[in-house]
């Protein structure tokens, strides 16, 4: 089955960066500090599915167990320091991975961190 047909669920990539006001300038606080918040980098369609034990143990190598779900999207500025936002869920990037390194879609390694 090709990945397209698979994309059934939408995402939200989220970075976090200083908030705008509506001309796009930095919005700061009482003290001048530019505040930062999440804000939508992009809506993509995505395959989200749980990892098996076994793929958790291989992503995690010696260290503690972090990636609990895969996302799969069509290529995107999406770094590791962004997060996905699943309906009300939200998710850690923990690792981006281009698989077959021909940039045709993307592997996100993830894991909840509140909804």
């Amino acid at each position: 089955m090709a990945l397209a047909s698979r994309l059934r669920h939408e995402l939200d990539i989220e970075r976090y960066a200083p908030a705008l006001d509506g001309l796009g300038a930095p919005i700061e606080d009482d003290y001048g500090q530019t505040q930062i918040a999440w804000s939508v980098l992009a809506t993509v369609r995505a395959w989200v599915q749980p990892m098996s034990a076994r793929e958790q143990l291989q992503a995690s190598g010696a260290g503690p167990v972090m990636a609990t779900h895969k996302a799969f999207i069509l290529p995107t500025d999406v770094k590791a320091s962004d997060r996905l936002k699943h309906g009300a869920v939200y998710y850690s990037i923990d690792e981006v991975i281009d698989p077959a390194g021909r940039g045709r879609h993307l592997e996100l390694l993830c894991h909840q961190v509140g909804s």
